[in-house]
């Protein structure tokens, strides 16, 4: 009978400790948090551990609880699964919802979009309007990139440019790539 009864508190105890911890932990990863840098991009190296990606999220105030974060991590083998990649995080946002944009990789992309019926020469002139990558790069230098036909000899071996082969298309190009890239 008195073995029984400090039994039942330890275990009552138990069930309270687990309770909390439960709900402190969920609180942790689902209440989203406000940031200042929603129009900056996070740089996540590659070859990054998740206490190195952890780090530099806490540092942006993007994760306000890395504790929970790491715990749920651990626990859930995500923590090898996170990508490198430039993200942007909307603000607010929830640390559960930062792991599931890590998880996905994300490149820092431009948008170009080809109208249909655009020679060669339009072509060139967006590509240097929407991707400065280079200061010294021209029209002439993009069309000369459009010369070289190599990428489609076994389709046509006489084509003399690419005008032709450029698809009207929406295209997402990362914006680290140089036009030879």
């Amino acid at each position: 009978m008195k073995l029984t009864h400090p039994i039942m508190v330890i275990f009552i105890l138990v069930i309270l400790i687990t309770g909390g911890f439960s709900f402190w932990l969920y609180n942790a990863l689902h209440s989203p948090i406000s940031h200042n840098c929603a129009t900056k991009y996070i740089t996540i190296e590659q070859g990054s551990s998740s206490n190195r990606i952890l780090e530099v999220l806490e540092r942006n105030k993007i994760l306000q609880a890395p504790l929970a974060t790491k715990i749920y991590l651990r626990f859930s083998k995500m923590d090898d699964k996170m990508e490198a990649g430039d993200y942007k995080f909307p603000s607010p946002i929830s640390p559960i919802d930062v792991i599931n944009q890590l998880k996905q990789g994300k490149k820092r992309t431009k948008t170009l979009t080809i109208p249909e019926g655009w020679t060669r020469f339009e072509i060139a002139k967006r590509i240097v309007k929407e991707f400065p990558v280079e200061s010294l790069l021209t029209e002439k230098e993009v069309l000369s990139l459009m010369d070289d036909t190599r990428l489609i000899q076994e389709i046509d071996s006489k084509a003399k440019n690419l005008e032709g082969y450029l698809y009207p298309q929406l295209m997402n190009l990362n914006t680290v790539l140089t036009p030879r890239m």
